[in-house]
């Protein structure tokens, strides 16, 4: 279980979705429901980091209408500890709003984590130049 989603047996549109056996059209289907359903940003990160990149534009274009403090949280915390997808994930971390990405970096800074403090890292030196330029003397 991921941000509250089992995605072994779940029947809900990103439960679906984030399952990746789907045929085209029930995939189609289910991102027009998904755009109708209008979820939190929180809700679409398990989606934005999936192979698919059909699945993964549509969540990353609704994430960043809807992104959020606890969003971007939530998706840096999936970049930090999850495999794959932090190519995709770090596009969309970019676009989104200043503020919001320099308290996330202002918050894990804060707590080290020896796990994940050379992914942390990576991650602000990919940020752009406004956000990275004053981590860079530490």
């Amino acid at each position: 279980m991921a941000f509250g989603f089992n995605f072994g047996g779940d029947k809900s549109i990103i439960g679906k979705l984030a399952s990746g056996k789907l045929k085209e059209e029930e995939k189609q289907a289910l991102l027009t429901q998904l755009t109708q359903a209008a979820p939190g940003a929180e809700e679409l990160v398990p989606l934005i980091s999936l192979d698919d990149q059909g699945i993964a534009s549509r969540a990353a274009q609704l994430f960043l209408n809807k992104a959020d403090q606890g969003g971007v949280n939530a998706l840096v915390e999936d970049m930090l500890t999850r495999g794959t997808g932090f190519a995709t994930a770090m596009k969309v971390l970019q676009k989104c709003r200043e503020e919001l990405v320099v308290r996330m970096v202002e918050a894990n800074l804060a707590r080290p984590r020896p796990d994940v403090a050379r992914k942390l890292w990576e991650l602000i030196l990919e940020l752009p130049s406004s956000i990275s330029d004053k981590y860079l003397e530490r």
